[in-house]
């Protein structure tokens, strides 16, 4: 068990604040209703990013922290997180927020499935079976053979499944990058694929939508910069449970602005799903300090 000492506390509200701020940038991006395209979407997100991200890495390291020292690994990130998150926002303009941003929790049940072979842990028996159930609760939530699986569907579990390579690229940086490099150079990937994309699928918005554009960028800057200040605060078994704060607030939004209610067998499946997230992220977190990765 961890002591609910200041730092801890403060690393949970970040957390959810954190998970907070994701989840109101993706109700916006579904206000948006397909009306602009993905494209330009992930232009204003990443645009931003980069623009914040940019200054603080030179006020705080200086130029020469600009070019990581793992290149091929930060450019593999950078892509993999652009194309989850293009999935992803597909996934919401098809089916109910909620469902998307659970599915997308598929992530920590691929890594933990797939540790043996990135990074030569041993799983045990109580983490193969929280899997095992957890991608229960996957399907508990995706209804096979009751209804007809919308394309939303499956974009939501590819965003979950790159995510998860996503999480793994960010693990073998952890020991030799600095946070904010990692995440300055993903925005600046990103800005370069998402624009470059956009040179022939521009839609000007209207002033109301340009708010929103910019609303985007900025909840997605205020929640990577929470995220980074928490886990920099407390221990990953500490925070990482709260990070699942963002399907509840996911479903907040969906009933409250969308008029979403998740039926009796998809809130079954969530709950399935948070409770192996959790567990999960737990015996991780112990196995690690275990192996002294958590001082």
């Amino acid at each position: 068990m961890f002591r609910l000492d200041n730092d801890n506390l403060r690393a949970i509200i970040l957390m959810i604040a954190a998970s907070s701020a994701f989840a109101m940038k993706d109700g916006f991006v579904k206000s948006f209703g397909g009306l602009y395209p993905i494209t330009e979407i992930l232009s204003a997100q990443y645009t931003f990013q980069f623009l914040l991200f940019l200054p603080l890495l030179l006020i705080r390291y200086g130029p020469s922290k600009i070019f990581p020292k793992k290149l091929f690994l930060q450019l593999l990130r950078g892509i993999s997180a652009i194309i989850a998150v293009a999935f992803f926002y597909y996934s919401i303009s098809n089916i109910p927020l909620a469902d998307a941003t659970a599915l997308v929790f598929i992530s920590p049940l691929v890594i933990t499935a797939l540790t043996p072979m990135t990074f030569g842990d041993k799983v045990g028996v109580r983490r193969w079976c929280a899997v095992i159930i957890g991608f229960c609760g996957i399907l508990i939530i995706i209804k096979p053979g009751f209804e007809e699986i919308n394309t939303g569907t499956f974009a939501a579990v590819a965003a979950g499944i790159i995510y998860a390579f996503f999480q793994i690229i960010t693990r073998k940086l952890s020991d030799e990058e600095v946070p904010l490099v990692t995440a300055f150079f993903t925005s600046a990937v990103g800005c370069v694929i998402a624009n470059l994309f956009l040179l022939n699928n521009f839609i000007i918005p209207s002033p109301v939508d340009g708010i929103i554009f910019a609303g985007i960028g900025l909840l997605v800057a205020v929640g990577q910069l929470s995220l980074i200040l928490s886990l920099a605060t407390a221990p990953p078994v500490v925070v990482a449970p709260f990070g699942y704060s963002t399907i509840i607030v996911a479903i907040a939004i969906g009933y409250f602005v969308f008029g979403d209610i998740p039926d009796l067998i998809a809130m079954t499946g969530i709950i399935i799903l948070i409770l192996t997230g959790i567990y999960i992220a737990i015996r991780e977190s112990k196995s690690e300090q275990k192996r002294g990765r958590i001082q």
